[in-house]
């Protein structure tokens, strides 16, 4: 059972809420943030769940099941942590750049076909994604130090687990591409907010789901 009555999952969950529902949606009343611009402000978010994973990865006392052996050194079992560390930099660095291919694919045409159309694409998002920099690592740090550090979780979280985790919660991301495309086909200027808040609702609504079950998983 999760005591959601708890101060600390409360004011996380707030913060959540807040990321994903109420910053796009007044940068849609207030600064004409389109569908294109909420896909690049969850871009962002995704990031920073990666670079809060590798903080959660680089506390956490367990390793993971097939990694600690019977009579293994700590210095061993470090070893092996830090190697799925790297990995996992590496690994989700891949995704994360072919991540945003795909939004410039999705959400630009034709396709910029050279290094400055590119970078005027950049340029253009850079206010965007810099303030769902500093929304979500308020937010997600907010969860790092009161629910994982606070709360203890580090002690039985795994490495093997935490690597898995952030693909689980960008499951939301898929689903809120998938309605962008919906909405940037059928939106007209009549009704693209009403169809714009439905996609933030949405992803809210995933991402608070993924938040419970990883509060689960450490009860």
């Amino acid at each position: 059972m999760i005591h959601i009555q708890s101060p600390s999952r409360i004011y996380a969950l707030a913060s959540l809420v807040i990321a994903d529902l109420l910053v796009p949606l007044f940068g849609a009343l207030y600064f004409s943030w389109d569908v294109k611009s909420l896909l690049f402000f969850y871009w962002a978010e995704t990031f920073v769940t990666g670079v809060f994973t590798i903080c959660k990865m680089t506390v956490a006392r367990k390793a993971g099941a097939t990694l600690r052996k019977a009579g293994q050194p700590e210095v061993a079992i470090g070893a092996q942590k830090l190697f799925m560390i790297l990995f996992f930099v590496i690994h989700f660095g891949g995704f994360m750049l072919g991540h945003a291919f795909f939004l410039i694919l999705l959400t630009h045409t034709p396709v910029p076909g050279s290094l400055a159309g590119l970078k005027s694409i950049v340029e253009a998002m850079q206010p965007i994604i810099q303030t769902a920099f500093v929304v979500y690592v308020c937010s997600h740090g907010l969860s790092f130090a009161t629910n994982y550090i606070g709360k203890e979780e580090y002690k039985s979280a795994r490495v093997d687990q935490l690597f898995l985790q952030p693909y689980s919660r960008v499951a939301a991301m898929h689903v809120a591409v998938v309605f962008g495309v919906l909405i940037a086909m059928l939106a007209s200027a009549s009704f693209s907010l009403g169809l714009f808040a439905v996609l933030t609702v949405v992803k809210t609504f995933f991402s608070i789901r993924a938040y419970l079950k990883e509060r689960q998983r450490f009860v």
